[in-house]
């Protein structure tokens, strides 16, 4: 007897898992839950019913004739979308009254949980007519065992005679007793797991409301003598202020002192930097300066060499006998003149940019007339220097707001450039498109290409790749800068793709922009000779 009480004892310690200290809280907060974990899992019931009754609809039908199970399953299906449609419903409504939803809440969890049960068991015992599996009472008896939080006297009886239950239905079909003892012991190992899953969870569940009730009553007690701490810690700080104001003043004259050497050692950083900047400025502006004393000092040799020997062999010869040579080196002469007017427009440009004085008149043009027109014109020249150029255009016609000379600058200085660059047998195409916003120019040659370093400073002023006083290639640094501010006044861009040893690709976006109200003039020069001096001004760097 007394090993009979013993046992009795320790199984009902072992079914009280709720302590009686917080059983109401606890109860209410296992309800809570249970009542928003059904509203979760019948969610999921829905929209997994409805994949099942499309599968049914697409997959099985073929099969109903032949066998009735498949259809039993597609009611099953209908059914549990139906009720926890209307479960969800009901639930929505009964929320409205908060006091009689509180009565409802536990009937609610049960309700659910038989329902979802017996779905499971019905589906596994149909399912005995195509497959034979219970897998489906299985899974339903180890969500709700998992999901469902139930005392264990509760989960006990729910686990217990809906396994009593489903053993006698399934006693009830026609199966052969191998398959019956299979799932016979697959039924008792379902209840007895299913029993300690909802046992563990339930125990865990209260241990968790037990510890956070407690940090809770500690942290109470935490925060009451943090607040005797912190008025002893007030009246003691009220002290320390009082003995701190003294220290204070004399660090204060300390701090002065401190203040006043970090003012100095600013100063001379800042002065350091400024000396810097200076000196990179200087260094910047000497190489500007050689560069352009060379640029200017050869072409005026040129020139003074030539007016000698055109002195010298008039001073030897008869005239008509040397019109010839006179003629050549009278070309050197112009030619080195033209170099010196476009040195020295350039300049003048650049610096009236700078001054903010440079004015670009727009008129609606064609653009791609305007860029057609250039490019034919020194394709002849171009064409001497054994260089290949082409014209291709996406476009017709295209009337955009710009100034026709200052595009027709911008292009003299882009094919000017890709001519100095490119070998002969060489090729340089210009292409026009149009993209949202904005009308393309671009320039792309044969060339020797220019590296990723390069790129990034290709268009400020006065930067060369070549920075010797014996390069192959004249200029002064000036033209593609020019180029860029031309661009930049249209409110355009201009950028830059190549690779070394494949050439490179000078793109222009003008904006895409009419002036209202105004027709399109016709912007192409009809000076003819006047062109020919822009291209030999331009091109007059280029030599032979």
């Amino acid at each position: 007897m007394d090993r009979l009480a013993w046992l009795s004892r320790k199984v009902r310690q072992a079914l009280n898992v709720i302590p009686k200290k917080y059983s109401l809280e606890i109860r209410n907060e296992i309800i809570n839950k249970n009542i928003n974990r059904i509203r979760t899992l019948s969610i999921i019931l829905i929209v997994m019913n409805v994949f099942l009754v499309a599968i049914d609809l697409t997959v099985y039908i073929p099969k109903w004739s032949s066998n009735t199970a498949y259809i039993r399953h597609f009611y099953a299906h209908i059914f549990m979308l139906t009720e926890r449609i209307l479960y969800l419903f009901f639930y929505k409504a009964a929320s409205r009254n908060q006091g009689y939803m509180n009565r409802i809440k536990k009937h609610l969890v049960i309700y659910s949980c038989i329902v979802g049960l017996a779905w499971c068991s019905y589906l596994s015992i149909t399912a005995q007519e195509i497959h034979g599996q219970v897998s489906a009472f299985i899974i339903g008896n180890f969500a709700i065992a998992s999901l469902i939080l139930f005392t264990p006297v509760q989960s006990l009886a729910i686990f217990f005679v809906n396994c009593f239950v489903f053993v006698t239905v399934l006693y009830a079909s026609s199966l052969s007793d191998a398959s019956f003892m299979g799932n016979i012991i697959n039924i008792i190992f379902v209840m007895v797991f299913s029993f300690l899953m909802s046992y563990l969870n339930i125990s865990v569940c209260s241990k968790d409301y037990v510890n956070k009730k407690t940090i809770h009553m500690q942290s109470l007690e935490i925060s009451n003598s943090r607040e005797k701490l912190e008025e002893t810690v007030r009246i003691r700080t009220e002290e320390l202020v009082k003995a701190n104001e003294e220290l204070v003043k004399e660090m204060g004259i300390r701090h002065e002192i401190e203040m006043q050497s970090i003012k100095t050692r600013l100063m001379y950083e800042e002065n350091a930097m400024l000396l810097n900047e200076i000196k990179e400025y200087e260094e910047l502006r000497n190489v500007f300066f050689a560069n352009l004393s060379h640029e200017l000092r050869t072409p005026l040799n040129v020139i003074y060499s030539a007016q000698q020997m055109m002195n010298l062999i008039i001073s030897k010869q008869q005239c008509g006998s040397c019109k010839e040579q006179i003629s050549k080196y009278n070309k050197i002469v112009k030619q080195n003149c033209f170099r010196l007017i476009r040195l020295i427009g350039n300049l003048i440009d650049i610096t009236k940019i700078d001054a903010k004085y440079f004015e670009v008149i727009k008129k609606n043009c064609d653009i791609v007339k305007i860029v057609e027109n250039i490019t034919q014109s020194v394709a002849v020249y171009i064409k001497d220097k054994d260089i290949e150029l082409g014209f291709e255009t996406e476009l017709k016609e295209k009337i955009i707001a710009c100034d026709p000379d200052k595009i027709e600058r911008i292009m003299l200085n882009l094919l000017s450039n890709a001519v100095k660059f490119t070998p002969q047998k060489g090729r340089i195409i210009v292409r026009m498109k149009a993209i949202p916003g904005y009308a393309v120019i671009s320039v792309k040659d044969t060339g020797i290409g220019i590296s990723k370093e390069m790129q990034q400073v290709v268009f400020e002023r006065f930067v060369q790749a070549d920075k010797s006083m014996t390069r192959n290639r004249e200029g002064s640094g000036i033209g593609l800068s020019l180029v860029k501010s031309l661009v930049d006044l249209h409110q355009g861009r201009i950028h830059i793709d190549s690779e070394p040893g494949n050439g490179s690709e000078f793109i222009v976006e003008i904006p895409d922009e009419a002036i209202p109200y105004e027709d399109c003039v016709a912007c192409a020069s009809d000076n003819n000779g006047q062109n020919i001096d822009r291209i030999h001004i331009e091109f007059s760097d280029i030599y032979s």
